[in-house]
């Protein structure tokens, strides 16, 4: 069972990968701990050198009020929906078992619903006050709705009715109660993992820190409740394996030498801290996490040709 972290404020007794992480965290400017979205964790964790302490502290604000958002459309939502489910994704669900308030940045809720409850779930949203709902046009991510509020100008809200634009059909990801939020629900932890490892690795090319961090706390606390054999076969049936393979490499590396390394995606420290600096490299690494690289170069096709459409 999900348990709450506690957090220690002596470094004594942090986990290996966790006073590995506090170095790596050492490692960065202010700028690049900034653009990672790290200063609010580490303010909260005592990770960062007092001249950040302005700048951190301005951000755990943010956070917290974002956060104070999320709770209120939960809570109003929780009392609207009726006869279907709604899942909580990513910071939504991490707030739960793995961050303190005001940690873990996040400019939106991200929530799941099944296609058929989609349009429900779309109304009590509006009722809420966020009525601003543009679906996504991009046939590789048009499962995804972004719905906004002019009362929280700096907030959104995305809907999803698919994770991963190859999914097979009817797949069925699979949830469990959330023990923070009654009604709603959160990935088990094999899907969990599946789904950030997935996320970071190949659908946005390890471009953010923050999500590294997430997977790596993710690890720290529950490798060992994992069902690994269970994982990987699922992983193998969304073709996310080298997302898990490559997640896992890195968080043993980690915690072994101190520094995240992979050599299934040739990535290292300074790839992480700055994945774009070499251009070549990042379109490379991008096609290379992936299963299959026809699949990667299928989005590229269906990319280029929506952006196509749109300039006509």
């Amino acid at each position: 069972m999900m348990q709450p972290i506690s957090h220690a404020g002596n470094h004594e007794s942090l986990s290996r990968a966790e006073n590995a992480l506090r170095h790596l965290l050492l490692d960065l400017s202010l700028e690049e701990a900034s653009r990672h979205k790290l200063l609010a964790l580490g303010l909260s964790r005592g990770w960062i050198p007092s001249s950040w302490l302005e700048s951190a502290r301005k951000r755990l604000l943010i956070n917290s009020k974002r956060e104070a958002v999320s709770q209120f459309v939960l809570s109003r939502l929780q009392t609207q929906t009726r006869g279907f489910q709604i899942g909580l994704l990513k910071g939504a669900a991490l707030w739960e078992f793995l961050y303190r308030p005001g940690e873990r940045e996040a400019s939106d809720l991200d929530l799941f619903v099944e296609a058929r409850h989609f349009e429900p779930l779309i109304k009590n949203l509006a009722a809420i006050g966020f009525t601003s709902a543009v679906r996504e046009s991009f046939r590789a991510s048009n499962f995804k709705t972004v719905c906004s509020s002019g009362d929280y100008p700096d907030f959104t809200i995305e809907v999803h009715t698919k994770l991963w634009w190859h999914e097979p059909p009817n797949h069925q990801w699979e949830w469990k109660p959330s023990q923070r939020n009654a009604s709603f629900r959160i990935l088990t932890l094999e899907d969990q993992f599946i789904h950030l490892a997935g996320h970071w690795i190949a659908q946005h090319t390890m471009i953010s820190l923050h999500w590294f961090f997430d997977l790596i706390l993710f690890l720290d606390q529950f490798e060992k409740s994992i069902d690994w054999e269970k994982l990987d076969q699922r992983a193998k049936l969304l073709k996310l394996s080298h997302s898990v393979s490559i997640a896992r490499a890195l968080h043993r590396s980690l915690v072994k030498e101190g520094l995240p390394c992979s050599r299934l995606a040739n990535v290292d420290w300074e790839f992480l801290k700055s994945p774009k600096a070499n251009s070549l490299k990042y379109f490379l690494t991008k096609h290379r996490v992936q299963d299959r690289w026809l699949d990667a170069l299928t989005y590229d096709l269906r990319w280029l040709l929506e952006r196509r459409k749109e300039s006509l």
